[in-house]
């Protein structure tokens, strides 16, 4: 062992810890490891700071959004959607503690543009799409692929609810005529949807 593990008897005292030179010295490498981790610690904190203001945003949009629609089902699929995930294996129901806000916001956000301006989500609303195109049943559906892709948690959601949701979004915002959505028309207006999303 070296001596700076043992207790030396110096004379009549004992010292009960010797540090060897090179203990007392800091290294250039020491200094610039601590300076690294300083600036990635404080990197870490501005970044959870964002990200506490970004999901405040994002909260408030929602709660603008859920003030602001009329339509009552499209709050009931949005909890059934995005709030219930459902094991397969034995149909267990299961309510998430937090779910994909963003995926949630960006469903909504081409129909809302004064808001997402309001709110100072635009810069990233831009990242999907450009903030002016105009919607079609095509180009809204081309819209969600991207965000998909984009933001998706990796939990799985139910297929034919989703479509039920999202058959309320597009009649809500008018991206088909409802005028002339008949009754025998609305099975077809059904199956171009699902076309549309899942092929």
């Amino acid at each position: 062992m070296s001596q700076e593990n043992y207790v030396w008897p110096v004379g009549d005292i004992d010292v009960w810890w010797w540090v060897s030179e090179s203990g007392n010295q800091v290294t250039e490498q020491d200094i610039q490891r601590v300076q690294t981790q300083s600036g990635q610690a404080q990197q870490v904190a501005q970044q959870i700071q964002k990200d506490r203001i970004h999901r405040g945003k994002m909260a408030d949009f929602l709660t603008f959004l859920v003030q602001d629609l009329s339509n009552e089902k499209i709050v009931h699929w949005i909890y059934e959607v995005f709030f219930k995930v459902k094991n397969h294996t034995d149909n267990t129901v299961f309510i998430r503690k937090s779910i994909n806000t963003i995926v949630v916001v960006w469903i909504f956000a081409p129909f809302y543009h004064e808001a997402i301006q309001k709110y100072w989500l635009r810069a990233d609303f831009e990242k999907i799409q450009h903030f002016d195109t105009k919607l079609s049943l095509s180009s809204y559906v081309h819209y969600l692929k991207d965000l998909s892709v984009k933001y998706h948690d990796n939990i799985a959601i139910e297929k034919h609810t989703f479509l039920h949701f999202i058959e309320e979004v597009v009649l809500e915002f008018n991206l088909v005529d409802k005028d002339k959505l008949t009754k025998e028309k609305y099975p077809q207006f059904q199956k171009t949807l699902e076309k549309e999303i899942y092929w």
